[in-house]
């Protein structure tokens, strides 16, 4: 597999300098992809908690059969969430299109080619939408049925989000055998590590 790199030199206190992706993404797709990643995340992170600090986003696509810019959105905003960069909400994103009559969730590639269709991303808390994109013509009647698809889709998306972060908090504090403790409680492995001093 090919793939393609760009490097964004740093601009801002947020920034996506680095996107990779397979041979199918165009150096102005890739750009395009960068831009708009950093266009949805510049409002969700909360950036004055770290002054004079910048947040770098790495994005690699190991392999590509539509719904990239979806994914890559998704896996940005679980990526920060492990990390503990504060964010105001979870950013989740959904791409929909219409095949005649019926709608579709989750497009592939050969379906993003073939159809209209739109990717939404959104914040589930508030419900806002930080991203909307339309590469192809869309009748106003589908793109609400669309729309309205979408952003339910994202509300089901963002609690199974909310579910793998609890998960992985939950492992991260057992692997470190810690576990909460009443105020004065003391640390058996801290005492007997003291005994031993």
């Amino acid at each position: 597999m090919t793939s393609k790199e760009i490097f964004l030199p740093s601009m801002s206190r947020f920034n996506v300098p680095w996107f990779r992706c397979g041979a199918a993404c165009t150096p102005r797709r890739v750009l395009d992809f960068a831009s708009t990643i950093k266009a949805t995340f510049e409002p969700v992170i909360q950036t004055n908690l770290y002054p004079r600090s910048q947040v770098d986003i790495y994005i690699n696509v190991l392999q590509q059969d539509g719904g990239v810019l979806q994914a890559c959105i998704n896996a940005t905003t679980l990526a920060l969430a492990a990390a503990g960069i504060p964010l105001l909400d979870f950013v989740c994103a959904v791409t929909g299109g219409v095949q005649s009559a019926s709608p579709l969730l989750d497009l592939t590639t050969l379906e993003e080619s073939d159809i209209p269709h739109l990717t939404v991303a959104m914040m589930p808390r508030t419900g806002n939408i930080t991203l909307l994109t339309m590469e192809t013509r869309l009748h106003v009647d589908r793109f609400e049925q669309i729309f309205q698809l979408a952003t339910s889709a994202g509300h089901v998306l963002h609690k199974e989000m909310k579910a793998a972060i609890k998960d992985r908090t939950r492992s991260l504090v057992a692997a470190m055998s810690v576990a909460p403790k009443a105020v004065g409680e003391r640390d058996p492995l801290y005492t007997e590590r003291m005994d031993d001093s």
